[in-house]
């Protein structure tokens, strides 16, 4: 994808800043969220990722963002059965071979599925009362109490924003700005 087809895409004019970069993407993401769109998830899913990855491009050949947060990337599973349809369908090849890559001890209970973000790091819920947050490699990134098991699986927002309930009765939303 050239530059300009960047530009098209997030329509913004040729010496755009940064800002205004941001602001038009945010304006398409909001125009092609799923919820704007029922009924042609699939037309939207696909124009959002059109919109993420002009993004990623522009930004990254202007010098500018060049490593984006985890939010501005569509995430490879942000909710059980991976999308608004439960298709539970990845495009991603998994491993060939039964060897074990890691595995990661909670304090309970592993219940719920996890999602996976952009930034390849795993999010799940445990019966110990925790919200988890691994690195690719399975080891912990950060951990947060909640007041009761988290059996339910967390979905990640086109904004990034990582929602998850626990037994406490609360819903916990995280994200990193």
């Amino acid at each position: 994808m050239t530059l300009d087809e960047c530009r098209a895409i997030l329509e913004v004019a040729p010496d755009a800043n940064l800002t205004a970069i941001r602001q038009a993407r945010r304006k398409l993401l909001l125009r092609y969220h799923p919820d704007h769109n029922r009924g042609r998830e699939e037309w939207a899913t696909e124009h959002t990722q059109r919109v993420l990855e002009a993004y990623r491009i522009l930004t990254d050949r202007l010098g500018q963002d060049a490593v984006p947060r985890a939010s501005s990337l569509p995430s490879v599973w942000p909710t059980f059965h991976q999308d608004v349809r439960r298709r539970g369908n990845s495009t991603h090849r998994g491993p060939r071979t039964d060897r074990l890559f890691w595995a990661f001890e909670t304090g309970g209970w592993v219940l719920s599925s996890p999602a996976v973000g952009s930034d390849h790091c795993v999010y799940f819920g445990s019966c110990d009362r925790h919200v988890y947050c691994l690195r690719h490699d399975g080891s912990l990134r950060w951990k947060f109490p909640t007041g009761g098991w988290v059996r339910s699986s967390p979905a990640i927002g086109l904004d990034g924003t990582l929602y998850v309930g626990s037994d406490d009765g609360k819903l916990y939303a995280f994200r990193d700005w």
